[in-house]
């Protein structure tokens, strides 16, 4: 019984510290987003990403989709040398509410070319320059999070509905690179998709 009682406690002081671990760097975001997007992630079962320990060519991308009426969906590619790995997920719930379990997944291995392809199309969009937040929000829409890991350096870029004004914003890059990643992993279900 008392072995019991210690592997009970041992297992909640485990999902304490677990579920208190931020997903996301110190100051990249605001702690109610930090708890916001962290309950999708962790309904996802997406581990947080961070470059201790990695070395120094490991590359990690994953973008997440939050609308407030909609599933919650992620594609996630993370990897090094010649192995990388892509995970595609969707939620059942609503972005803006409560995330819902896993209602599709896929984690595949994929090509290096296929990540320097994905790194090209972040170059070409203006990614890497990109501020750290835009001054557009909004109530209802949808929540875009873009967080990579590239040459050592961890960087989170939060948009709210990118795709509203999104020439003006600088987005169209942005917007047509997580469009086709979902289409690819089929979990896009907007415009027609």
């Amino acid at each position: 019984m008392k072995l019991f009682s210690i592997i009970i406690l041992i297992f909640f002081a485990f999902v304490w510290v677990v579920a208190a671990s931020p997903y996301f760097p110190q100051g990249s975001i605001s702690d109610f987003e930090q708890e916001w997007y962290g309950k999708h992630l962790a309904a996802m079962k997406e581990p947080v990403l961070s470059p201790v320990g990695k070395g120094t060519d490991y590359f990690a991308f994953r973008v997440i989709y939050l609308p407030t009426w909609g599933p919650p969906i992620a594609v996630r590619y993370a990897g090094e040398d010649e192995a990388f790995i892509r995970r595609s997920v969707k939620l059942s719930g609503h972005g803006g509410y409560a995330p819902g379990k896993i209602a599709f997944e896929k984690q595949e291995n994929v090509p290096k070319s296929e990540v320097a392809e994905l790194i090209m199309a972040l170059d070409k969009a203006g990614f890497w320059k990109m501020p750290q937040k835009d001054e557009v929000v909004g109530l209802d829409g949808s929540k875009l999070i873009v967080e990579t890991i590239k040459d050592g350096e961890h960087r989170v870029r939060v948009r709210w509905t990118p795709e509203y004004d999104a020439v003006k914003r600088n987005l169209s890059g942005i917007v047509a690179i997580y469009k086709s990643q979902f289409q690819n992993a089929g979990i896009w279900e907007k415009d027609g998709g």
